[in-house]
């Protein structure tokens, strides 16, 4: 499938212009920096790698994900243009090893190295984690869920699992580390999850779900009906937060709930969405909820205070929206195989073509981004 806003083929002169205009100044030395493009000698001096030029290397790993042409037709057609001559096979071991090289850029063009920088938030290394279902190839309909987490900074999928389509969303499903904060939806929101990031040091910022996760008021060690707190919250666009206490398999964890009320045309729209989603038979007390921004968190207020928590699950929501459009446009639920390298460059390589269809489309109505805060993470 074509990306949107892309030239029909990349191997077309003036559709290669194009994306190299678009692409990062430094893309080129990036390749070297990945280990990338280098050519092999053999004892007589002759040199065996044909892909050592990093825009070679581009071309044809785009084509073949752009176009889903298999690798043969991809050399093939490279050949017959007098790109390159090379074989499939050698087009499929760059195709294990490109994939750190791809999402760098795609971060590069979308400011998600920017955005997500460390050093604005406290220092966590922020992840974007969810699932998502497929088809396996030759396959017909929803065959499998695969589990991904996403390194927000590089766009660099960290970890990812394959289930049959009933596996369940958790993050024990990932191995967390010490200073990770996972950006998760509201499946994600269960004493399990909770517990098992902040057993293994890592922290968390979910939408609050009000079935899955029953929450104590932290002082009166109450059970705290979250839903009425924040609808008694009229004011819009200022966050507040409560001290809440959650017991998990055990053990209590400390967090807190932040409520914000969207601004009134956001909420007119969050209210259309319900009333969709349900066919019209919603409630005014469900309506009312739907006017609300709610997420749970376990990192203290202070570290990251209740606006900057809110302005950082907005960002999540806009790679969220980003990796949903190349599921739905570009077709990256489609995966080749299931070489956990080779999906690393499947998916590399998929992130860079929306980055760039996005840029070429609307480069002069730049998406909203939510303001960025600058925390330092208190020694």
């Amino acid at each position: 499938m074509v990306q949107e806003g892309m030239d029909a083929s990349v191997m077309a002169p003036s559709g290669w212009a194009t994306i190299l205009s678009y692409l990062p100044k430094n893309w080129a030395a990036q390749a070297a920096e990945h280990g990338l493009c280098r050519s092999r000698v053999t004892a007589t001096g002759e040199e065996r790698s044909k892909l050592r030029d990093p825009g070679t290397l581009l071309r044809l790993v785009l084509h073949h994900v752009q176009t889903g042409a298999s690798l043969d037709q991809t050399v093939t057609l490279a050949a017959a243009g007098k790109i390159v001559d090379v074989s499939h096979v050698a087009l499929h071991y760059r195709m294990r090893s490109v994939g750190p090289w791809l999402s760098a850029m795609a971060a590069q063009i979308t400011g998600a190295a920017e955005m997500f920088d460390a050093a604005r938030w406290a220092g966590f290394r922020i992840f974007c984690t969810d699932a998502t279902t497929g088809t396996r190839p030759g396959a017909m309909g929803t065959t499998f869920r695969v589990h991904y987490r996403i390194h927000a900074q590089t766009l660099r999928p960290q970890q990812h699992l394959f289930t049959d389509a009933s596996g369940g969303e958790t993050l024990r499903n990932f191995t967390i580390a010490p200073g990770d904060l996972d950006l998760v939806d509201r499946a994600y929101c269960t004493p399990p999850s909770v517990e098992h990031s902040v057993s293994h040091g890592g922290d968390l910022i979910v939408r609050f779900n009000r079935g899955t996760l029953p929450v104590l008021d932290a002082r009166r060690r109450q059970p705290l009906d979250v839903e009425a707190w924040a609808l008694r919250r009229k004011t819009r666009e200022v966050a507040r937060s409560r001290e809440v206490l959650v017991t998990c398999e055990g053990c209590t964890v400390f967090g807190r709930v932040i409520a914000i009320r969207l601004p009134k045309a956001q909420a007119k729209k969050a209210r259309r969405r319900l009333l969709k989603e349900k066919k019209g038979e919603a409630s005014e007390r469900d309506l009312d909820w739907s006017e609300y921004v709610v997420v749970f968190t376990t990192v203290p207020a202070s570290v990251l205070p209740a606006e900057a928590i809110v302005a950082l699950y907005r960002l999540r929501w806009q790679v969220e929206l980003h990796i949903k459009r190349d599921k739905s446009i570009g077709g990256l639920d489609r995966l080749p195989n299931f070489r956990p390298d080779t999906i690393e460059g499947w998916v590399g390589a998929k992130l860079l073509l929306g980055a760039l269809a996005r840029r070429m489309a609307s480069e002069a109505f730049p998406p909203e981004a939510a303001p960025v805060v600058v925390i330092a993470r208190a020694a």
